[in-house]
């Protein structure tokens, strides 16, 4: 019985820490693209902890952390926060639609 006990435990904090580590701002990785009128693409390219975004085919690259509903993206000295939503193969930047090429 003691052991039962001690499995049960184990397995639930098992799950506890794997569903906590999964809802924690998680990594993206990849590339998303959208067009945002007059038929300029911009897309975002994620790998580790790096993004690169680009407008037009102008890029810019930079570093994003992801907290909860909002991407935080830093260019160098300056920080930008957005909105942000995982839909399936999409995300949702400032509410534009992006999809994973």
């Amino acid at each position: 019985m003691k052991n039962a006990a001690r499995l049960i435990c184990l397995s639930l904090a098992a799950v506890i820490t794997v569903s906590v580590l999964c809802a924690c701002g998680g990594k993206l990785s990849g590339t998303y693209v959208a067009e945002v009128g007059l038929g300029v693409a911009t897309s975002y390219t994620f790998s580790g902890d790096g993004v690169i975004i680009s407008v037009a085919g102008i890029e810019t690259r930079g570093t994003y952390k992801v907290s909860g509903d909002t991407l935080t993206v830093t260019v160098g000295s300056l920080k930008s926060e957005h909105s942000f939503e995982k839909s399936g193969d999409s995300i949702f930047i400032d509410y534009i639609q992006f999809f994973k090429q």
